[in-house]
């Protein structure tokens, strides 16, 4: 099946605008020469690990958006380990939520996208798995731990709901353990009015 003229048009149009902005820290490609459907991109990240995604693009692109998945294990709440462990999901709406998608949105804003979620970790809103949930409590209980002003109770109440949180999720209500995880990580950043990173 052949992509239709508008089609190819506007992935050879993403393929210039692509290269142009390549670097050592972000490249971005088609995986083989020739198909404009499948893209890897390479990116560093804070701690100069560089991480590999695949972009795969339907044939209805732009008006539905590709498919991202993460193929580097890493420790992240909103970004999913690679199979077989995870599916290598990311958390980033406007690209995985057809809801949101622009059809305007270009191949670099999601690159621009993955580039910001791995060097901007959020716990507060965890992927649904258990290695982004542990990696969201460790990254509250570091705030908890380093936090000059939160007050006795709060301190003792965020850990006591991490504690439960931890519990659910050993017990594989990975639904609950999300829910409590966000509930602490909301309560925290309210109170702390802090951003969250590493």
């Amino acid at each position: 099946m052949s992509l239709s003229p508008f089609v190819k048009k506007r992935l050879e149009e993403e393929f210039r605008i692509a290269t142009s902005k390549n670097s050592p820290d972000r490249t971005v490609a088609p995986l083989k020469d020739g198909d404009l459907l499948v893209w890897r991109a390479y990116l560093r990240g804070h701690d100069e690990t560089l991480h590999s995604f695949e972009i795969r693009i339907g044939r209805k692109f732009p008006l539905e958006p590709p498919e991202v998945e993460c193929l580097t294990p890493l420790s992240h709440p909103n970004i999913e380990p690679p199979r077989p462990e995870g599916l290598g999901r990311v958390c980033l709406p406007w690209i995985s939520d057809s809801r949101v998608w622009s059809p305007q949105t270009r191949i670099n804003a999601i690159v621009d996208g993955l580039v910001y979620l791995l060097n901007n970790p959020n716990p507060c809103d965890p992927l649904m798995h258990s290695r982004c949930l542990e990696e969201a409590m460790k990254m509250i209980q570091q705030k908890i731990n380093e936090s000059k002003s939160l007050d006795d109770k709060l301190r003792a109440h965020a850990e006591s709901l991490l504690v439960t949180a931890r519990r659910l999720l050993s017990q594989g209500s990975n639904d609950k353990a999300h829910e409590l995880t966000k509930q602490v990580c909301l309560m925290i950043q309210k109170h702390e009015k802090i951003k969250w990173d590493r």
